[in-house]
């Protein structure tokens, strides 16, 4: 046990442990590039597959932490989704509905997830950006909405990937000209994670200026949905913020 745990903390152990699943789950579609700390996987539904387990890792690691005086120390997902919004909402998703299983019992256990779901404006599917957040926040994920007609310097490329930066780690999901998942890549404070970093900082700062009262597409009742839902997710940010900025496992 003591060894499994030196072996987890390593600092590219959890990325190779993930890059040695999807090897061991389907080996033709799995291509291992050789920088330390940084794995591509290719094809969907191993991507998915994939993140799935790196998540239950992350759990694993969160075990491993003491949490520490006010709250530092505590474990931090920002997650960044701008696909498809419909398999959030279908009711034939099992995989997505585990990995709302997974972040609730990652916030059970002292973590933070916080989401932003970036919206193109060309789908017209607003309801199922609510249905969405409203399941997440059921799960105690705090969830936040911003449109690409708010900010004219959110551009197309922004819509190609989805991201999720927990602490130190970075996981990307690159979509093909279809929206379907290509492949993903998985990385410990890689130049991947820091273009990640600054994207979710950019993100954060056209939410926080934006006024969903000026959107004249808003119904009454839709505003007041993303401004609660708006605060929920800066008042949990602001403390996430307080605490440590990331937990570096032992060298």
């Amino acid at each position: 046990m003591i060894d499994s745990a030196v072996k987890l903390l390593h600092s590219d152990g959890i990325i190779r442990s993930t890059g040695l699943y999807a090897f061991d789950t389907a080996v033709d579609a799995f291509l291992f590039e050789d920088k330390t700390g940084y794995i591509k996987i290719v094809g969907g539904e191993l991507s998915f597959a994939s993140y799935v387990y790196f998540w239950e890792r992350m759990l694993e690691l969160q075990k491993l932490l003491k949490p520490t005086r006010r709250g530092r120390g505590r474990m931090v997902a920002r997650v960044v989704h701008s696909g498809e919004i419909g398999p959030w909402v279908s009711r034939k998703s099992a995989s997505l509905r585990g990995i709302k299983k997974i972040h609730r019992r990652f916030i059970d256990n002292g973590g933070s997830v916080l989401r932003i779901f970036l919206d193109d404006g060309q789908t017209g599917q607003l309801d199922h950006y609510i249905e969405a957040m409203t399941e997440m926040q059921d799960a105690k994920i705090k969830c936040a909405y911003v449109r690409k007609a708010w900010a004219p310097d959110i551009e197309p490329e922004d819509f190609e990937s989805d991201f999720c930066l927990v602490d130190q780690y970075s996981s990307d999901w690159h979509f093909d000209p279809s929206h379907r998942v290509s492949y993903c890549e998985i990385g410990i404070r890689d130049s991947v994670y820091r273009d990640n970093l600054a994207k979710w900082q950019h993100y954060r700062a056209v939410l926080d200026r934006y006024r969903y009262e000026k959107d004249p597409e808003l119904s009454d009742a839709q505003i007041a949905f993303f401004n609660a839902a708006k605060r929920e997710f800066q008042d949990e940010a602001a403390a996430c913020e307080l605490a440590s900025k990331a937990v570096a496992p032992p060298q």
